[in-house]
Order: C-alpha cells, then sequence, then structure tokens
C-alpha cells in the first residue's frame, strides 16, 4: 500500500497523546477493519460512513457512534475497547466531513 504525505501537523507540546490517538483512528480506517470490510477500494469520503449520511443524515453517524459506546462496557477485552473508541472517532470524523461539504455547499450558492 502507498502512503502518502499530504501535510504536516505541528503538534503543540502536551498534545502528542491526542496525535497519537488520532493517529491510530486513521490506520483503523485505512490499514484495519475500515479498509478489510467496508472501503472496496474506495476513497473515504466515498464509502458508506460517508454516503449513508448524506443520504439520510447525520443520524446515522451519531447513532453509530451511541451504539459503540453502550457495547464497550460489555467488550472483554482492553483491545476490543479500544478498537470501539477509535471506530468512534472515524464515524465522527466522517460527520465532520459531511458537515463541511453541507457548509462549503451552502457558501458556493
Amino acid at each position: 500500500m502507498t502512503r502518502y504525505y499530504l501535510w504536516q501537523t505541528k503538534v503543540c507540546e502536551g498534545y502528542q497523546p491526542l496525535m497519537k490517538v488520532l493517529e491510530q483512528a486513521l490506520n483503523r480506517a485505512q490499514l484495519g477493519k475500515g479498509r478489510q470490510r467496508h472501503a472496496d477500494g474506495e476513497p473515504f469520503d466515498q464509502q458508506l460512513i460517508c454516503w449513508i449520511p448524506r443520504k439520510v443524515g447525520l443520524g446515522f453517524n451519531l447513532g453509530q457512534v451511541i451504539k459503540k459506546v453502550c457495547e464497550i462496557g460489555r467488550l472483554a477485552t482492553y483491545e476490543a475497547q479500544i478498537a470501539e473508541l477509535l471506530d468512534c472517532i472515524v464515524y465522527l470524523a466522517a460527520a465532520i466531513i459531511i458537515l463541511q461539504e453541507k457548509e462549503k455547499e451552502q457558501a458556493e450558492v
């Protein structure tokens, strides 16, 4: 898999732990579960995680986050709990992408 580095992000002192978690969420989407189960070779913003809320609204993504948060307490392992939380971050990121698209569309009108 080709890796592209499209930008450099300045991480202020003390924010490295946040950057590490965001990178883990990205990797879960692009290399892990997201790629294996959902990507079908499509770019992230063309996958179902973005397509569905374009059709039915952000409730889809927010509902997925709520479901995953409710499931965390029932998961037996630390790894599974972390994976669910990383998935929440990815669903929320997709919701942000959709909101930003809508804002851009409205600004162009």
